[in-house]
């Protein structure tokens, strides 16, 4: 499972390029815990979101982003 808030990226008062970059090619799968984790493929099935990289606070942190998709998104999550 990958979670935005959890790779490493800390909270700086600019943008870093290298952290945009890690950050949007991260997702949170799965969003919605499966009834039987050890059998999920982590393929979006059941739900992701694709990690943003925004200002929040006066900070820019990585977070999951608004939109919630299902199946293998492109790039395929981590």
């Amino acid at each position: 499972m990958q979670w935005c808030w959890n790779i490493g990226i800390v909270a700086t008062p600019t943008p870093l390029l290298q952290f945009k970059q890690i950050c949007e090619s991260a997702y949170i799968d799965p969003f919605n815990a499966p009834a039987d984790p050890a059998s999920y493929p982590f393929d979006c099935s059941s739900g992701c979101r694709k990690c943003v990289y925004e200002q929040i606070e006066g900070l820019y942190r990585c977070r999951g982003g608004p939109v919630l998709s299902y199946g293998c998104p492109s790039p395929s999550p981590p």
